[in-house]
This record gives structure tokens, C-alpha cells and sequence, in this order.
């Protein structure tokens, strides 16, 4: 069950049963629960049911250099991180907008602490660069780990955009 829909149900749960012992109550009956008691007693009902294990988002604020297989920019916003071990797949989503990265780039994330974080600088340089070209550069967000369906849902959407969005007869990618 999609997360959103989980709380919903939990919080459309909470809520009906309150109602309905609202309902039951005598109108003159001056003991019934105040709405603050009755807010408290549905947030105790909402936290009495956490969502299951996997529909919390697994987000890291770093990941080690040498968990990273690979690096793929996506478009100006996102950036993949392929794990070594066990397909692991870590989506980033820049703080903000990069202007100027492109997918056809090599990214460079150039840290000596031994990994990579979120607000680490990510340089990007086209692959015939001359030298005196600056590189662009990218402040990385949080790592949110993601499926390989996700990924290539995630490519497509981002293709079909760029379709939408380029003048006939050139590339997204310049």
C-alpha cells in the first residue's frame, strides 16, 4: 500500500470512530470529551499504527566512496549513485536546479573525507573539455534509496519531458 493511502486510512479510521461516539452522545450530556481530548485520542490512534517497515523511504545523509559503483546525471535536478554490492540504487535530488549539467557529462565529486554527502559539491565537466573550461558545479541533496523499477520509470518520465520540451530536430542533450 502506497504510504500517502496508509496514513489517509489510519487518519479516515481515527476520524469516523470519533464521530461515531460523538454521535452516540446525548447532546445535553456536558461529560463528553472536549475536541482537544478528542485530537489527543486520534494522534495516540494515528501513532498506535505506524506504517509498516517498507513504506518509510530509506533516505541517508552520506554514503561511502567506495559503497558507489557508479555516478549517472539524470538532468539539472537528479543524479543516480549505483551501489558496488546488492544492486543498491540511490537517488539525489540536487538542493537546487544545476543549470548547465547534462546527462553526457562525467561527474566528479573530488572529496577526500572518504564519502559523499548531502550539500557535497558535484563538478561536472563535458568529455572533450578544453583546459581553461570550468566545470559545472552542484550541491548534492539528501540519498534516497531507490528500486531499479523506479529508475527506469523515473528515465522514461524524464525522456518523454525533454521530447515535449526540445525544438524538433535537436537533443535534450545539446
Amino acid at each position: 500500500m502506497n504510504p500517502m493511502h496508509h496514513v489517509a486510512f489510519v487518519v479516515v479510521l481515527a476520524l469516523g470512530s470519533s464521530l461515531a461516539l460523538a454521535e452516540k452522545a446525548p447532546a445535553e450530556d456536558t461529560t463528553a470529551e472536549s475536541p482537544q481530548a478528542t485530537a489527543a485520542l486520534d494522534v495516540e490512534t494515528i501513532l498506535a499504527n505506524p506504517l509498516a517497515e517498507e513504506d518509510y523511504r530509506e533516505t541517508k545523509e552520506c554514503i561511502w566512496n567506495r559503497q558507489i559503483d557508479s555516478i549517472e546525471i539524470l538532468d539539472e535536478d537528479l543524479v543516480v549513485f549505483r551501489g558496488r554490492v546488492g544492486g543498491k540504487i540511490w537517488l539525489n535530488k540536487l538542493v537546487n536546479s544545476c543549470p548547465g549539467l547534462r546527462r553526457d557529462m562525467v561527474p566528479i565529486t573530488g572529496n577526500r573525507s572518504g564519502s559523499v554527502c548531502r550539500m557535497s559539491q558535484l563538478a561536472a565537466q563535458r568529455r572533450s573539455v578544453t583546459p581553461f573550461e570550468e566545470p559545472v558545479r552542484c550541491w548534492l541533496g539528501r540519498f534516497e534509496a531507490i528500486g531499479e523499477e523506479q529508475l527506469e520509470a523515473l528515465k522514461r518520465a524524464i525522456k518523454e519531458r525533454d521530447r515535449s520540451t526540445t525544438p524538433t530536430g535537436s537533443t535534450a542533450d545539446g
